[in-house]
């Protein structure tokens, strides 16, 4: 009787550990790869919206040098978005109902910081790729001085809608590594 307890904890403390050991390796083949891509974007975005702000705040501002570095980055950036988004698309699903919901977050707020909508001074709803591509339209409207200052602030106002659709990411994210790594 006591050789059959014993045998029933040790198996339960066996199915604990592999239980555990799935969930790590989920979390380590399949979400941490989303998220080390999601942070190469996101850094991305943070380093050319500042470089845009450096390129527009010089006293003699090249709009042409500004409009190409615009274009190209966001070439230059597009298959980093690309594998984000594959990584999303085929992601196995989670193996419990907690894991799924908070994975399911993880993905919403990525998805949510792709396609944003932001109300400051300058209202935005749109993909944030195209956000860029607002920058160009501004800036080929940018002949007056007083028009550069206003895609300055753009810029500017942009980066901080980033960075605070960041933060939902990364809540949702440390939220999964918890509870998938606990």
């Amino acid at each position: 009787m006591i050789e059959d307890i014993l045998k029933l904890i040790e198996y339960a403390i066996k199915g604990l550990n592999t239980k555990s050991r799935l969930d790590k390796e989920y979390f380590d083949r399949f979400i941490e790869p989303i998220w080390d891509e999601f942070q190469k974007v996101h850094d991305d975005y943070k380093a050319s919206f500042r470089n845009y702000i450096d390129m527009m705040s010089q006293p003699q501002c090249n709009v042409d040098a500004v409009l190409k570095a615009l274009l190209a980055d966001s070439v230059d950036t597009e298959d980093m978005r690309i594998r984000l988004e594959k990584l999303m698309d085929h992601l196995p699903p989670a193996r419990s109902k907690a894991k799924g919901e908070h994975l399911k977050h993880l993905l919403e707020a990525i998805r949510e910081y792709f396609f944003m909508h932001h109300a400051g001074r300058y209202t935005v709803t749109c993909g944030i790729k195209n956000i860029r591509f607002f920058g160009v339209i501004a800036l080929s409207r940018a002949e007056h001085p007083e028009l550069l200052k206003n895609t300055i602030a753009f810029f500017e106002e942009m980066l901080e809608a980033v960075q605070r659709h960041y933060r939902r990411v990364a809540e949702a994210y440390y939220s999964l590594r918890k509870l998938s790594l606990a």
